[in-house]
């Protein structure tokens, strides 16, 4: 199975966007978190290594002050670095406002592993980005695509809109 690791950028975030990391930290292998704030921003640092205390290691959650040197590929490069200086084996990248379903990186690493096994294929050979999984959202199970994890649809949104007029 691929190590499948999670890359986020912050500028600036708010409570809410540092509230989201908890559910990357909780579903990838390993969370790099990049802040690339000018100055450090001691409130965001602290949230993420209370993440890493609480929940999940800090072998796994990695916090980074890059201070916007090289820009955001300057702090993209960080992460890269430190989560496969880890042994992870592929980097799903976000920026602090990316939200994705519960499903996304068991789907990931379906996709990994189906890469494998196609000859000619290489890891970091695809690019699945937000497009594709509002594409995809409409064939998971219902519930899949729930962040709560509890099974129940989410209020509003087209996929769960689609889902519920198939049912009809």
């Amino acid at each position: 199975m691929t190590t499948l690791g999670a890359l986020v950028i912050l500028y600036y975030p708010t409570d809410e966007q540092l509230s989201g990391l908890e559910a990357l930290a909780r579903d990838s292998d390993a969370l790099a978190v990049i802040d690339n704030t000018p100055h450090e921003y001691a409130a965001a640092r602290e949230r993420v290594r209370a993440l890493a205390a609480r929940a999940h290691g800090e072998a796994r959650v990695v916090w980074r002050h890059h201070g916007n040197r090289g820009g955001v590929a300057g702090a993209y490069n960080a992460g890269l670095s430190a989560l496969f200086a880890q042994g992870v084996e592929a980097v799903a990248l976000f920026d602090q406002d990316s939200t994705v379903p519960a499903a996304y990186f068991a789907r990931m690493r379906d996709a990994c592993a189906q890469l494998g096994t196609q000859p000619g294929a290489h890891a970091g050979a695809f690019n699945r980005g937000p497009a594709d999984l509002r594409r995809e959202r409409a064939a998971l199970p219902a519930g899949a695509d729930d962040e709560r994890g509890d099974g129940a649809p989410r209020a509003g949104g087209k996929a769960s809109a689609r889902r519920s007029a198939a049912r009809s």
